[in-house]
């Protein structure tokens, strides 16, 4: 790959988009506000969560796995285990966050983010751990390096969906400043 985290970021993006699409898509259709094929694309929504795989996800999960590489050289099965439990328990919990907390502020709700955090992060986690520690573990042990975040991104066609659910979802209470600033 001439440029690797340009690349990466783009297909992250890409992927982000279309699991915003597919999110709305599956949103209106079962949420019988809409029984046509035609949806009302919110762009804005897409555009706030495919710039966080672009601009976030894509150039940090390149450099994570490398930086996982580095710590966990050795194609053995404590070398696997250790990276799929460092991934899950350090990257993904800040990724979820970040992801609430972006989204929030392009949103122009900033105070919101950490009730959003509050309600949603340990469903999301655990919807999570659930689809992606066995993708993990085929990714680590199976994938070249320099293919893994092409194999993450894969899989995010299916994540996201959620993960762009979850993150426009509205918070059901919030007691903050802004809310009382906004009332």
């Amino acid at each position: 790959m001439d440029k690797p985290v340009m690349t990466k970021s783009v297909t992250c993006g890409i992927l982000s988009f279309a699991g915003d699409v597919a999110a709305q898509y599956i949103e209106q259709k079962y949420s019988n506000r809409n029984s046509s094929i035609i949806i009302h694309l919110d762009m804005q929504r897409t555009l706030r969560f495919t710039s966080f795989g672009l601009l976030i996800f894509g150039p940090c999960a390149h450099y994570w796995y490398r930086l996982l590489d580095h710590w966990f050289p050795k194609a053995t099965t404590r070398s696997l285990i250790s990276k799929v439990l460092v991934d899950q328990t350090l990257f993904t919990p800040v990724a979820i966050v970040s992801v609430f907390s972006y989204v929030s502020l392009l949103e122009g709700h900033p105070f919101v983010a950490v009730q959003k955090v509050k309600q949603d992060f340990w469903t999301t986690l655990k919807a999570n751990w659930a689809l992606w520690l066995p993708a993990q573990t085929i990714n680590f042990r199976f994938t070249p390096p320099d293919y893994r975040v092409l194999f993450v991104n894969s899989v995010a066609l299916i994540w996201n969906v959620y993960l762009a659910s979850a993150s426009a979802s509205p918070v059901t209470k919030c007691t903050n400043t802004e809310e009382t600033l906004t009332s």
